[in-house]
């Protein structure tokens, strides 16, 4: 008589071809989704430089109506920088050191498109913001952009120094002259 034996394959684990298929496919999806990724952290750029901006002209106008002093916003188009200036006793302005105040840079991929200010359009320069010690504020409309097109508004409010941020490129009504 001749036994029966039977043979059965247990497979621990998963061949080279079963993972290399895994692989591919999973590099596809990557492949399509990188794309979408880096429009999605660029418009979060956009968004980060447009509350950055909101920051800083909130703590200005704070600073300009407690300390009774001229503050300013200042914008560097070229470098992609602002920070902030007030008056001294002795008539110049100095950079506030102040952490919340100090110079700062657009994050990569973002740039000033141009500001509207005192009934013009900088688009090349330095520019600035004036925060009177009343807590006036001059008119100004920030326009921001990414490498790929995105664009963003960022209006502060002469009366009340509010600021308001805005998808898009907005077009300056009337600016009101400084």
């Amino acid at each position: 008589m001749t036994s029966r034996v039977q043979t059965n394959w247990i497979q621990d684990g998963f061949t080279l071809v079963e993972l290399s298929i895994v692989i591919l496919l999973l590099s596809f999806i990557l492949l399509l989704s990188i794309p979408r990724f880096s429009a999605v952290l660029a418009g979060h750029r956009l968004n980060s430089s447009g509350h950055l901006i909101t920051g800083m002209v909130r703590y200005i106008y704070d600073q300009a109506t407690a300390k009774k002093r001229l503050y300013r916003l200042n914008y560097d188009l070229k470098e992609g920088e602002l920070w902030v200036t007030f008056l001294n006793e002795a008539g110049d302005f100095v950079d506030d050191q102040s952490i919340l105040a100090r110079k700062r840079k657009l994050p990569p991929g973002i740039q000033f498109e141009d500001i509207a200010v005192a009934a013009e359009r900088v688009k090349e320069g330095r520019t600035y913001t004036q925060f009177l010690p009343s807590g006036l504020v001059d008119r100004a409309i920030i326009h921001l952009r990414t490498d790929g097109g995105a664009q963003l508004s960022v209006l502060i409010h002469s009366i009340s120094g509010r600021v308001t941020i805005e998808p898009g490129y907005r077009e300056a009504e009337v600016v009101q002259a400084r």
